[in-house]
């Protein structure tokens, strides 16, 4: 990510990719042109795009059990 603009400081970041639960964390931005931060293992499930997994998330499974290819489809998510 490009953090060009910012000025330096401390900033939380949230990250979450389709069909994970997402990661919260800190960086401090000290001015150096590079800043490099670990953003931990990415857990999956979270097919509703809710941040959390649960019945919901087992049902778009089950509906799309034995499709080859892309991710489950569901109505409403991402």
């Amino acid at each position: 990510m490009t953090a060009g603009g910012l000025q330096r400081g401390s900033y939380i970041w949230c990250i979450k990719g389709p069909t994970y639960l997402a990661n919260f964390g800190s960086v401090t931005l000290a001015g150096a042109p590079t800043t490099q931060v670990e953003m931990g293992l990415m857990k999956a499930g979270d097919l509703d795009g809710d941040n959390v997994v649960n019945t919901s998330d087992f049902n778009f499974l089950r509906g799309n059990f034995g499709i080859g290819g892309a991710p489950p489809i569901w109505v409403g998510g991402p």
